[in-house]
């Protein structure tokens, strides 16, 4: 970026500019999800990972009911924290996640697992249309703006085959939430009610729905996990 460039920025984005250089990252730069921010240490996060996937857990065994789980799919994987519950239920686990470190920490600890790095998990151009028995994606996508959303569960759809089931856990009730949430370069933090799930995720039908527990020291606004089935 150029100096002409630069001032350019400063004047169109005064307070992201300013929280860039506060944190020594370059001007213009995305936001990146880093360990630390994705990875909750402590008893509480570990808490917080076993009652996750216990939510995933009950979600896949409500779908196993229905129908066989052979190949699974997790989008927005991170490092790896809830992945592996797919592997309880399915004979082939595929998680695809943006950031490259996230990535190279997964293959780490879960060599079996097909972990994918893409620059955006927009598209899943390595994924075959209804090729996916479940797919989920856990509070990814109310850190993403609207179009980018939609672009996301349209891709979703496009992979899961008919009768497939596919879990969102996102926060659906108002509070906490950002400013700005309209700049996918910004952190964004937007709840859409469990009805815009719904809607954007036609002809899914909504099959059943559960709260996110949480623990009581843990925001009590934590989110709801939807599960979606492919009827036709």
């Amino acid at each position: 970026m150029g100096s002409f460039e630069r001032i350019a920025f400063v004047v169109r984005h005064p307070r992201r500019a300013f929280y860039q250089w506060r944190s020594g990252r370059p001007l213009g730069s995305r936001y990146v999800y880093d360990v630390a921010r994705v990875a909750p240490q402590g008893p509480l996060g570990n808490v917080m990972a076993y009652l996750d996937r216990r939510v995933i857990r009950e979600s896949l065994q409500e779908a196993s009911r229905e129908t066989k789980i052979r190949r699974a799919l997790e989008v927005g994987a991170g490092y790896g924290r809830l992945i592996m519950t797919l592997t309880e239920f399915a004979d082939e686990v595929i998680g695809v996640e943006r950031e490259p470190h996230l990535v190279e920490t997964a293959r780490s600890l879960l060599p079996e697992i097909d972990f994918r790095q893409q620059d955006t998990i927009l598209r899943l151009p390595t994924i075959d249309d209804g090729s996916i028995d479940f797919a989920m994606t856990f509070t990814v996508l109310q850190h993403m703006v609207d179009d980018d959303v939609r672009a996301v569960l349209a891709e979703i759809r496009r992979v899961v085959r008919p009768g497939g089931f596919v879990m969102v856990c996102e926060k659906v009730e108002p509070g906490d939430e950002t400013e700005r949430s309209d700049d996918p370069t910004l952190f964004v933090s937007k709840h859409r009610p469990v009805d815009v799930y719904a809607e954007w995720m036609r002809p899914f039908t909504l099959y059943s729905t559960r709260p996110r527990p949480a623990p009581a020291s843990w925001n009590r606004n934590s989110g709801t996990a939807m599960l979606f089935r492919r009827t036709a």
